[in-house]
């Protein structure tokens, strides 16, 4: 078998093999995986797996790694990957490493979303209530819809809270409360009680 139909077979059993929990296996097999064609494929696939099996750092540095032999596509796939394992391993400090290289790509819309969130969030854990206000709100802007929204208003709040402006934190806090999120509405609930009846 010529190396690009024996990459592609080793890739279709790491992705079997990832779909049925097994990631050990999975990562074994991806290292068979030597062709141009699936390598990029195989690098998202090996995050996941890492991902899962809760070696973030290695997912990271593994990730991180491969972005500059890549062309454009592969690293915006590369880095969408990343977004979990940042998440995960709340090594906060490597949200705007994922956001700066994103821009790079000129990756946009909905797409960049998803990095402003990470990084607002981010900036949220490390108290850095500045910049966590500017990425939430641009992300808000390019993708109102998300799953994520709620969590970001609720963040957008206590940022504000902490910067004395009351009145934009309850603002954020009510429309979380009107979406009726079954966790975050209840948190946003309890933050203006506190703040109405400290």
């Amino acid at each position: 078998l010529s190396s690009e139909v024996q990459s592609f077979l080793s890739y279709k059993r790491a992705e079997a093999q990832f779909l049925t929990k097994n990631f050990e296996d999975t990562n074994e097999t991806l290292k068979k995986v030597t062709d141009k064609k699936y390598k990029d494929q195989a690098v998202v696939l090996k995050i996941k797996s890492l991902n899962e099996l809760k070696k973030y750092s290695e997912a990271f540095k593994f990730g991180s790694s491969q972005i500059s032999r890549m062309n454009q596509e592969s690293k915006v796939r590369v880095l969408a990957s990343l977004i979990p394992t940042v998440n995960g391993s709340k090594i906060w400090s490597k949200a705007d490493f994922l956001l700066s290289e994103a821009k790079k790509q000129k990756v946009s819309g909905l797409e960049l979303a998803s990095f402003l969130y990470l990084a607002g969030k981010a900036s949220s854990e490390q108290q850095i209530c500045k910049k966590s206000i500017q990425y939430f709100s641009e992300a808000l802007a390019l993708d109102s819809k998300s799953t994520q929204r709620n969590e970001a208003q609720f963040r957008l709040g206590k940022c504000y809270q902490k910067q004395k402006k009351q009145e934009l934190a309850k603002q954020q806090w009510k429309e979380v409360i009107d979406s009726k999120d079954s966790f975050w509405a209840p948190m946003a609930k309890s933050e203006i009680n506190l703040m109405e009846d400290p």
